[in-house]
């Protein structure tokens, strides 16, 4: 049976969120500590902390609160620690937080490759919480929209995938093949996607939605394992859209694009202030 959406009540929010992001003991093997790029197209800058700006290479080392900011047709891809991935398009800022499984995305595209099992990661942009178990999800903050837009991909039966507004006023469940939007400070409502048309328009994604291709031999076993194990759900859940649907909903041909094209125009371009103010969710030691 699938999550069903739900609204919650303004009263049940702070306990909900509380349990999304204070509850769950996360073993210290578990946590962020550094990620390594392992892919890149075009430009890439890494903002080091308390160093100035420059240029990404393959194999570089990222550490909590380094920066990795993208060019508009740029792509970079990093996997973490504890066998998280994360793929980045053009016009992305981002950046993960130390003592957590919590990843902050200021601007541009992302896709979010959890590991298997019920430890959840956390994606916070300016407008929205979104907390992942075991599973993909993509993400994009506009930020001169003020936007951010969330699909899910995989579903994993044990534990839903949440968006919550930054400031905590909503919290919506999704399933595999939906996605929402938080647009300043309001959730929008679910809609379904089309998978299919999404891993043809979207290249962050596209090997998930085929058994063709194979994990890179660059990437570490247990990342390799996640890439196989999400796929494999990824597969599963595009066949299982299609096998259940009878009439696709109205608007389930639509899909939201998979790169934010403009560059930001209110950005700060200091690295060392372009997430001050930035929503924070309590780490987790």
């Amino acid at each position: 049976m699938k999550w069903w959406q739900r609204l919650l009540a303004p009263g049940f929010i702070a306990g909900n969120l509380v349990a999304m992001f204070g509850s769950l003991a996360i073993a210290q093997s578990d946590l962020l500590t550094q990620a390594e790029i392992y892919k890149l197209v075009n430009r890439v800058q890494l903002w080091l902390k308390n160093q100035p700006p420059r240029s990404a290479q393959v194999a570089d080392m990222v550490q909590p609160l380094d920066a990795v900011k993208t060019d508009p047709l740029a792509r970079a891809d990093l996997v973490f620690n504890e066998g998280s991935l994360v793929r980045l398009g053009g016009n992305a800022i981002f950046r993960f937080v130390p003592g957590s499984r919590s990843f902050q995305l200021r601007n541009g595209t992302a896709l979010f490759i959890f590991p298997p099992g019920d430890e959840s990661g956390t994606v916070v942009t300016p407008e929205a919480v979104v907390t992942a178990p075991g599973t993909a999800v993509w993400v994009q903050h506009n930020s001169d929209k003020h936007m951010t837009s969330i699909g899910v991909l995989t579903e994993n039966p044990q534990v839903p995938v949440t968006v919550a507004t930054s400031g905590g006023e909503g919290v919506v469940v999704l399933d595999a093949g939906q996605r929402t939007a938080v647009k300043q400070g309001e959730l929008t409502a679910v809609k379904d996607m089309s998978l299919r048309r999404f891993y043809k328009a979207c290249n962050l994604a596209a090997d998930l939605g085929t058994a063709e291709e194979t994990p890179s031999d660059s990437l570490p076993p247990q990342a390799q394992n996640t890439i196989l194990t999400v796929r494999n759900q990824a597969i599963a859940a595009l066949e299982d859209q299609f096998r259940e649907e009878t009439e696709p909903p109205p608007g389930f041909e639509q899909i939201v694009p998979c790169t934010v094209k403009e560059e930001p125009k209110g950005i700060s371009t200091d690295p060392q202030n372009v997430f001050q103010g930035f929503p924070s969710v309590p780490s987790r030691r």
